[in-house]
């Protein structure tokens, strides 16, 4: 997997994109009620996968590797 800037990068919603090469998700946002989590869909190598991220200090990173597709990585509350 290649290093390097973020090919996708956003501080709102995103929806239908795909990399042959693996993805990693990250939530760098900040403490914010209501919409500081990232619940995200994706299908990946074994089936399709769905998480929420927390901000920093908190597990906010997720990876697959591999053809994935997100199906969408939008901005919540709590989960």
């Amino acid at each position: 997997m290649a290093w390097g800037e973020p090919t996708w990068k956003s501080t709102g919603n995103l929806y239908d994109l795909h990399s042959e090469h693996g993805m990693y998700i990250v939530n760098n946002g900040v403490p914010y009620p209501g919409a500081d989590h990232i619940r995200f869909s994706v299908t990946a190598p074994g089936g399709n996968f769905q998480g929420c991220l927390h901000y920093p200090n908190d597990p906010n990173t997720d990876n697959f590797v591999g053809p994935v597709t997100l199906h969408s990585a939008v901005w919540g509350g709590e989960c």
